[in-house]
C-alpha cells in the first residue's frame, strides 16, 4: 500500500525519522508513532488477515426480519464489512485518517475487526500489532519497498487472505540522516 500511497509512505517516513532518529523503535515509542499505527490498522482494514470467520448462534435468534436457527453456520466477513458502503466513507480509498481517534470512536462497534470479536477476539491481537508496529519502524527509517513496475498485488482468500503469488519488490536503501 505505500509504495502506492507516496503521500502517506513520506509522511510515515517523517514520522519514524522524527521520533526515532535512526534508533530502533521500542514499546515506549510506539504511542507516538501515531501515523504508523493509523497505516497499519487501514492496511488491516482493507486486507484483514482472517477475511471470513464463522459462528453458530446457541439459541434462536431473528435478525432484521430473518430467523437465525440454534446451530446454524453464521458467517461474518471482516473483508466485505470493511469495505461496505453503508459503514465506510470511500471504502476503496486508502486513507489512514480513518483512524485518528475522534473518527474511530465515532465508528459503529464492529464496523472494524480484523482480529475478531467479543469473547472470541483474538488473543494475540495487541501482540501482532504490536509487532508490525516495530517492524514497520524500524524497516521505514532504513529501507523504501516498491513494487515493480507493472505488478498489481491481487489477494488470494485461503484459511488467510494473503497476496495471490510473490510480490516482487525493489529494496531502496535510505540515506541516513
Amino acid at each position: 500500500m505505500l509504495s502506492e500511497h507516496h503521500d502517506a509512505r513520506e509522511q510515515l517516513e517523517e514520522e519514524c525519522r522524527a521520533l526515532l532518529g535512526g534508533r530502533a523503535p521500542g514499546i515506549e515509542t510506539l504511542p507516538r508513532l501515531g501515523h504508523t499505527r493509523r497505516v497499519i490498522e487501514e492496511v488491516l482494514r482493507l486486507y484483514p488477515p482472517t477475511w471470513l470467520t464463522a459462528r453458530m448462534p446457541v439459541e434462536d435468534d431473528t435478525l432484521v426480519g430473518y430467523t437465525i436457527p440454534t446451530g446454524a453456520i453464521v458467517l461474518l466477513s471482516p473483508y466485505v464489512t470493511h469495505r461496505h458502503p453503508a459503514i465506510w466513507d470511500a471504502p476503496e480509498v486508502f486513507d489512514p485518517d480513518r483512524f485518528v481517534p475522534d473518527r474511530a470512536a465515532a465508528r459503529r462497534n464492529f464496523a472494524y475487526f480484523p482480529f475478531g470479536g467479543g469473547p472470541r477476539h483474538c488473543i494475540g491481537s495487541a501482540f501482532a500489532t504490536t509487532e508490525m508496529q516495530l517492524v514497520v519502524a524500524s524497516v521505514a527509517q532504513r529501507y523504501r519497498m516498491t513494487l515493480v513496475d507493472g505488478v498489481r498485488v491481487i489477494p488470494a482468500a485461503g484459511l488467510t487472505l494473503r497476496p495471490s503469488s510473490a510480490v516482487p519488490l525493489r529494496l531502496h536503501r535510505l540515506r541516513a540522516d
